[in-house]
């Protein structure tokens, strides 16, 4: 039996702040060290560069092996967790497997949803980029490719996003404990959104779907 902590020493760490590389990119420039075929239409492949894609159907994802962690799952209205030391004693695709899965599952609920706005109509103040509706279990994985995206971004334009939608604070404020004007953090939050979209196509369904709630506070997924 290989197991999840072999295939990990197997395969690099990816650096801190690099980009998350497309399917395509790992496909035809990357070194597969190993894979699982579940059935048909589900597969899971792991790259030399440590990261890991998930075919489900026409859907895929892409990941890194390290960032696999705890997992956290609901049941009978309970949050429960299963440790990340379980899942390296066993065998190798089974933590990849559940990801891989939350993340299909996740991106296919965020491509129905409805009621979207541009982005071009931000509202001054800011909020939590994450449906209060959804369980804990969901809005960990929004904010975990979320995390993803920020690597993408400037340094600058992280501060601003981060300091936007998770401190939840307004533009004014913002510009104020920065020192430039609200209409430059405005702009560079609408850039941040489109340099996403530009590098990362497969995370663009959450900068898709943005909804306002009550109070004007953005919801997204």
């Amino acid at each position: 039996m290989l197991t999840l902590q072999e295939v990990k020493q197997m395969v690099e760490i990816p650096k801190e702040g690099n980009k998350v590389p497309t399917e395509k990119q790992l496909r035809n420039t990357g070194t597969a060290v190993i894979s699982r075929r579940l059935d048909k239409n589900t597969e899971i492949r792991v790259y030399r560069s440590g990261y890991a894609v998930y075919y489900l159907d026409k859907y895929k994802t892409v990941f890194s092996i390290h960032s696999c962690g705890d997992y956290f799952y609901q049941s009978d209205g309970n949050i429960l967790c299963i440790e990340e030391a379980f899942f390296n004693r066993q065998e190798w695709y089974l933590r990849l497997i559940l990801e891989g899965e939350d993340r299909v599952i996740n991106n296919r609920e965020a491509w129905e949803r409805e009621k979207n706005i541009s982005y071009s109509d931000i509202p001054e103040t800011g909020g939590l980029m994450a449906d209060n509706g959804k369980s804990p279990v969901e809005q960990l994985i929004w904010i975990e490719n979320f995390e993803e995206m920020m690597i993408l971004l400037t340094e600058r334009q992280r501060l601003i996003v981060r300091q936007f939608f998770f401190l939840q604070k307004t533009q004014k404020e913002i510009a104020q404990e920065l020192g430039i004007a609200p209409p430059v953090v405005s702009r560079t939050i609408k850039s941040a959104v489109r340099r996403i979209r530009r590098r990362q196509p497969e995370f663009s369904q959450t900068t898709n779907r943005i909804q306002v709630g009550k109070g004007g506070v953005f919801h997204a997924w």
